[in-house]
C-alpha cells in the first residue's frame, strides 16, 4: 500500500510539502528557507515588514485523529475502498505495556500513527495537507500574505516538511491573529498541538521593537534574532563559513569518540567511516559550498581514527 500511495502523492499534495514525496527533495526546502530568511534579515526599509514563524508540533504522529485523516483522504479523491483499507491498517493494531517485566495485556488506540510503519509517513503528509489547505484558503481570502523576495518570484507562505513547519506572513498584528486562528482550527480538526515552547518567530529589520513585542505576545511565541537551523542546516551563513558549519566537525568528533570506546577491527572502522562518518556532511554539501579548511580537518579526524 505504501508503494502504491507513494506514486499518487505527488499529484494530490500541494507544492508546499516536500517530505516523503517522490521527486521532491529536502534540499529545495532548505534553500528556499535560506533565501527567505536572508531576505528578511536584510530588509531594513519599506513600510511592509515580514515575519517568519517556525512551528513545532507536539508528538505529531501520536496525536493524529483518524476521522480527520480519513476525511482528507476522501477530499483528495481517494476511492472509498482504499480509505477503508487505510482505516483497517491504522485501527486494528494492538499494544501491550510491560509492567514489572511482564506484559499487562493488549489494548487498542483510538488515534495516532505507528512509528516505523512504512505507511505512516505518507499518511502524516496527508494529514499535514489539511494545514496547507487552510493556509491557502486564508491567502485566497486576503487574510494572509506570503513573502516575495523580488517582483518576478512567487509568494511563499509556508514550507512544510513532515512535522517541521515554516510559515511566512506580513509583519502585522492582524496577520498574527489570522495565522493563530488557522493553527487553532487545524489543532481542533486534526488533533495536532503546537508546542509554543519549541516554536520561535523572527521579524524583518524594518519592524520596530514595539511592534515585534506586540506580535510576539499575540502569537504566544518567543521572538529571536534569527532561527539557527532548519532541517538540520543553518538558515543564515555568517561571514565565517568555517564557524557556521563547525557543528558538522563537532558531530563527527562526537561519533568518533563513541567509536573509540569500542574494540573495533580495522574493517569495522572502515565500514563506520564510509557508512556513517562520510555521510554526515552530505546534506550540507548538497546545499552549500563548505570551506576547504573544514573539509581537510574532517578528513584528518577520520584518518586518525583508522
Amino acid at each position: 500500500m505504501a508503494e502504491r500511495m507513494a506514486v499518487v502523492l505527488p499529484q494530490v499534495v500541494s507544492s508546499g510539502q516536500n517530505g516523503f514525496i517522490r521527486k521532491r527533495q529536502i534540499v529545495d526546502d532548505i534553500l528556499i528557507g535560506h533565501e527567505l530568511i536572508h531576505y528578511l534579515k536584510n530588509k531594513r526599509t519599506g513600510k511592509k515588514g515580514f515575519t517568519a514563524l517556525k512551528v513545532d508540533m507536539e508528538k505529531a504522529y501520536d496525536r493524529v485523529e483518524w476521522p480527520f485523516l480519513l476525511a482528507v483522504l476522501e477530499k483528495l479523491g481517494f476511492n472509498q475502498v482504499w480509505v477503508r483499507w487505510v482505516q483497517e491498517c491504522i485501527s486494528t493494531a494492538s499494544f501491550s505495556v510491560m509492567v514489572n517485566g511482564s506484559p499487562s495485556g493488549f489494548f487498542r488506540s483510538t488515534r495516532g500513527l505507528r512509528q516505523g510503519d512504512p505507511l505512516s509517513p505518507l499518511l502524516f503528509v496527508i494529514c499535514t495537507e489539511g494545514l496547507s489547505t487552510l493556509l491557502r484558503q486564508a491567502i485566497d481570502r486576503k487574510r494572509l500574505e506570503g513573502v516575495r523576495v523580488s517582483p518576478r518570484t512567487p509568494r511563499i507562505s509556508h514550507l512544510l516538511f513532515a512535522d517541521d513547519s515554516y510559515l511566512f506572513l506580513r509583519g502585522s498584528l492582524q496577520d498574527c491573529h489570522n495565522v493563530m486562528a488557522v493553527l487553532q482550527d487545524y489543532e481542533a480538526l486534526s488533533g495536532q498541538k503546537v508546542n509554543l515552547a519549541k516554536s520561535a518567530v523572527c521579524f524583518s529589520r524594518n519592524i520596530d521593537g514595539a511592534d515585534q513585542e506586540a506580535m510576539g505576545s499575540c502569537l504566544g511565541i518567543g521572538a529571536i534574532e534569527v532561527h539557527d537551523k532548519y532541517l538540520g542546516l543553518p538558515t543564515l551563513v555568517a561571514r565565517s563559513k568555517s564557524d557556521t558549519f563547525r557543528f558538522l566537525e563537532e558531530k563527527l568528533l562526537e561519533r568518533i569518540k563513541g567509536w573509540k570506546q569500542r574494540h573495533l577491527s580495522w574493517a569495522a572502522k572502515e565500514t563506520l567511516l564510509k557508512a556513517v562518518a562520510g555521510a554526515l556532511p552530505v546534506q550540507g554539501m548538497s546545499c552549500f559550498k563548505l570551506p576547504l579548511t573544514l573539509c581537510r580537518r574532517m578528513d584528518k579526524h577520520m584518518a586518525r581514527f583508522c
